[in-house]
């Protein structure tokens, strides 16, 4: 707990929480400035994947490794000046952990100056057969002082830019290595190569992942002028139509050609 004159309370993001940073809406969760805008006097920030929350998280490489409203922050002060943060569990599917022990599910944990604190899941993130390292991990901070402003926007948005065409992800795809990319972008690149862009990892087909995709919506609108915005939607409608087109031949492919398999193999057992 603090007093008075160290009401100043941050998450700050490890700085070797993943080798490639995440799509984060703030490194430094400034939750005293969040409080400060509060007009109705509560003193909660909520944080979570949906746009409603007070801070809203996302990882490109690790698609809903956080639930849509996660947990949430509460300042309480007590009768003797002092001031009381507790992290609650809002019911999250990977959890939350202060200082590497998972709260229970919709349980509480007060906060101290200094602990470790880990949303989605523990300081490492297993999916499939790869580890990772979950962006985030942070360490909560009281100080009289405010720490170093956030990257910008448009810095944060650079894990955005799809890895093919260079432009911000449209129509977003996920692949099992956990890279993203414009759906027509992956799907033309899947007819003549079957690996990742990125890490040359192999892979079948990508998977559209809607909750990225709004989650790119919700950011590049809030930097982009009207113009680049409507070029944008623009831009997601043609790649919504190619990609349809693609599959939709490639779908017609594979049936002719087990038609034609079909058609063989009767043929040879009459014969």
């Amino acid at each position: 707990m603090a007093r008075n004159d160290e009401s100043t309370a941050y998450l700050e993001q490890l700085p070797d929480c993943e080798p490639e940073r995440p799509a984060l809406l703030m490194d430094n969760i400034q939750l005293h400035t969040i409080f400060n805008t509060q007009n109705d006097g509560e003193k909660v920030v909520r944080i979570g994947r949906h746009p409603a929350n007070d801070v809203v998280l996302e990882s490109v490489r690790l698609a809903l490794i956080l639930s849509a409203f996660h947990c949430r922050i509460e300042l309480q002060i007590q009768q003797d000046g002092e001031h009381r943060y507790t992290l609650t569990d809002m019911g999250a599917t990977n959890g939350c952990y202060v200082k590497s022990v998972m709260i229970p599910k919709n349980g509480s944990r007060i906060l101290e100056d200094g602990d470790a604190v880990s949303l989605g899941g523990p300081r490492n993130v297993r999916r499939g057969d790869l580890v990772y390292r979950n962006p985030f991990c942070f360490r909560f901070l009281l100080a009289p002082e405010p720490l170093p402003p956030s990257p910008s926007m448009e810095v944060l948005l650079e894990d955005l830019i799809c890895a093919v065409c260079r432009e911000g992800i449209v129509d977003a795809h996920i692949l099992p290595c956990s890279h993203s990319f414009c759906g027509a972008c992956i799907w033309t690149w899947r007819r003549r190569n079957s690996t990742c862009p990125d890490c040359r990892a192999n892979f079948y087909q990508p998977i559209r992942n809607p909750h990225l995709e709004n989650f790119i919506d919700l950011k590049m609108m809030e930097i982009l002028t009207p113009e680049e915005a409507e070029q944008r939607t623009k831009r997601k409608a043609e790649c919504v139509q190619e990609r349809t087109r693609m599959k939709r031949t490639r779908i017609n492919k594979e049936v002719e050609i087990s038609r034609v398999i079909t058609t063989a193999v009767t043929d040879g057992g009459n014969r």
